[in-house]
């Protein structure tokens, strides 16, 4: 699987969206809502929440794809205080070519519906195993 570029901070902007997700890593199986995503990562609102740096699979469908997209991620930061909702930071860490080309266009899809969302600085250079 290909791998991103690590910059410690975002590599894209993210778009708003409410998307049904399974959330699976060695001590969570839980359904969540993709709140917002990028080709680099995403916030999950869940009421269960992994540490930091735990590794996962966020599995979920897009429009116009035959299959789910299955990313791999790493949680980078849980949010539970109020006024917010719960939720995670993820970064994806890794992905099948084919499901990074499915997001970077649903992505790009979204930032049209909506154009006053930021403009994608570009895809991140992917980087083989």
């Amino acid at each position: 699987m290909p791998r991103q570029e690590k910059h410690g901070k975002r590599v894209s902007d993210r778009v708003e969206v409410d998307i049904s997700a399974l959330y699976e890593s060695p001590t969570l199986y839980s359904l969540a809502q993709i709140r917002n995503i990028s080709v680099g990562g995403a916030f999950v609102r869940s009421d269960v929440l992994d540490e930091p740096g735990t590794e996962h699979i966020l599995q979920f469908a897009i429009p116009n794809q035959p299959h789910p997209l299955n990313l791999v991620g790493r949680v980078v930061w849980t949010r539970v205080e109020p006024p917010w909702h719960a939720g995670m930071g993820l970064e994806f860490i890794a992905m099948e070519d084919t499901d990074h080309r499915a997001l970077s266009e649903f992505v790009t899809m979204v930032r049209g519906a909506h154009p006053l969302a930021a403009p994608d600085p570009g895809i991140p250079r992917i980087l083989r195993n």
